[in-house]
């Protein structure tokens, strides 16, 4: 068996607390909640997660924000701000964000926000999903 392919359990478990990532990504999240969540050890998750999503837990946590966020910005009404959607779901290091939006998206959130307010037929419908969030 190849080391890296996870029995089904470990998959069903890795499963179990992306879910629960996907749900609760609105609210501060702790490795150690995840995985209690899930029924595994700390350790446990982080190899497994790593090794089914090629992301840490946390990693997987920032890109399912990055996904909701991108979905407002795409969904904004007037006078909405990137700062504002930012905050809203818990970034507090508005920097790092717009980095990792930038590298996730390949556009940095404020274009997302300028295309978002252009009429209809004005560009492509963009799916608000990080590569890493629809692999699995």
């Amino acid at each position: 068996m190849n080391p890296h392919t996870l029995a089904r359990g470990a998959r069903q478990q890795v499963r179990v607390a992306a879910e629960y990532v996907q749900t609760h990504a609105d609210r501060p999240l702790s490795v150690a909640e995840i995985a209690t969540a899930a029924g595994l050890h700390v350790r446990t998750l982080y190899r497994d997660f790593t090794r089914q999503y090629r992301l840490t837990p946390m990693q997987f946590v920032r890109q399912c924000r990055l996904a909701r966020i991108r979905t407002d910005l795409l969904t904004a009404g007037a006078g909405t701000t990137v700062t504002a959607v930012a905050m809203h779901h818990g970034v507090t290091h508005l920097g790092r964000f717009a980095r990792d939006y930038a590298r996730a998206f390949g556009e940095v959130p404020s274009a997302t926000l300028q295309r978002a307010r252009r009429p209809v037929g004005h560009g492509d419908a963009v799916d608000g999903t990080p590569p890493a969030l629809r692999q699995h």
